[in-house]
This record gives structure tokens, sequence and C-alpha cells, in this order.
């Protein structure tokens, strides 16, 4: 399996706003059912690659065509043009401020203020 296809633990739990004791139960019932597999980390024996199986590929192939029609349906088929420009520019500053506000809580610094403003930051 190539690099690309694998996620440490560490930033998948970041990247789905995840506990990692909350990670690491969903990943144990994921193994279990042969959707996933843990890889050690060459060079760091602390922690974990994961990886989709063959399976676990198969059911994301599957799953992903049914998802963006629900997200189609639910969500999108509901705004016009543009205010689906304005939902993209909310979203990206939002998955932003999470992406930094991760890095500096896995460097051991303070969380930010998750007071929101006028301007949603």
């Amino acid at each position: 399996m190539a690099p690309a296809q694998r996620l440490m633990m560490t930033h998948l739990a970041t990247a789905l706003l995840f506990s990692k004791s909350g990670l690491t139960r969903l990943i144990d019932r994921m193994e279990e059912a042969g959707l996933v597999q843990r890889l050690a980390r060459p060079g760091d024996r602390r922690s974990l690659h994961i990886a989709l199986t063959d399976s676990g590929e198969q059911k994301f192939r599957k799953a992903l065509p049914i998802h963006l029609d629900h997200v189609k349906r639910h969500f999108a088929a509901h705004i016009e043009d543009d205010e689906a420009a304005a939902v993209e520019s909310a979203l990206v500053r939002m998955a932003n401020a999470v992406r930094r506000e991760s890095s500096l809580i896995q460097l051991g610094g303070q969380r930010g203020n998750r007071t929101p403003t006028a301007k949603g930051g």
C-alpha cells in the first residue's frame, strides 16, 4: 500500500475531531470488521498508520456515490450558486481555523477563543 493511502492515528483524530480514545475504539471496530489495518510507522514504533484493507476500499468505493447523492439531495439542491460560494468560503475558513488550532494543540499551545464573532472567526 502506498504511503499516500495511510494516515497517522493522530492526524486522523485531528481531522475527524475525535479524541484519541474515541478514534481508537472506532478503529478497533473497523479492524475487527476487516475494513482497516494498523501498520507500524517506519522509524517510530510509538505511532501507527491506519490503512484501508481491500475490503475497506471496496466498501468505501460502493458507499461514496451514495453519500455524494445524499449530500446533493439534502444540501446542495436547496441552495443557489451564489449561496453555495458563500457556504464554501465559510467552510474553508472554519476548516483552516480547525487546522491551525489542532496544530497549536499538538505543539502544546493553548486553544484559541471559541467565541463566535460577527465575522465568524
